[in-house]
């Protein structure tokens, strides 16, 4: 081989060397940027999932409230029985709901502000207005409230 030959054969081997570097750079950083695009895609059906388990769990409670609010329709005399609503928060029934219809003049403000916000309401500011809005908001007919 001449000089020339061994010069260009070094030169190739350069190029190539160089090439086959910046391809293992090139391929090292496609990885990365995959593994990112990965885990950002991981990342973001997780969160829609529990959105969707969210969302399941809220229309679970529209559907019970409904039934419940079906049922306490009929309600139209103080000793009848109420059933209780269930909580747009925890998906269980609210706690310290009134048993009859009596029992909703009972209640201070305070309490009846408290069920209309475990039931996912406005509360208004008076103590008549929560009530009336509760009674609503549980089914309670409207010639009763």
């Amino acid at each position: 081989m001449t000089t020339l030959e061994d010069s260009l054969n070094q030169r190739m081997t350069t190029l190539e060397n160089n090439l086959n570097q910046r391809m293992t750079t090139l391929e090292d950083s496609l990885n990365q940027r995959m593994t990112t695009l990965e885990n950002n895609l991981n990342q973001k059906l997780d969160d829609l999932a529990g959105k969707v388990d969210m969302l399941d769990q809220k229309i679970i409670v529209i559907n019970r409230n409904f039934m419940v609010r079906m049922e306490n329709s009929n309600v139209s005399q103080n000793e009848m029985s109420v059933m209780p609503l269930y909580s747009m928060r925890t998906g269980a029934e609210i706690p310290n709901c009134p048993a009859t219809l009596a029992e909703f003049n009972t209640l201070t403000a305070s309490q009846a502000g408290q069920l209309l916000r475990e039931a996912d309401e406005v509360v208004p500011r008076g103590r008549e207005q929560r009530i009336r809005k509760l009674k609503l908001t549980f089914g309670i007919s409207w010639l009763s409230v």
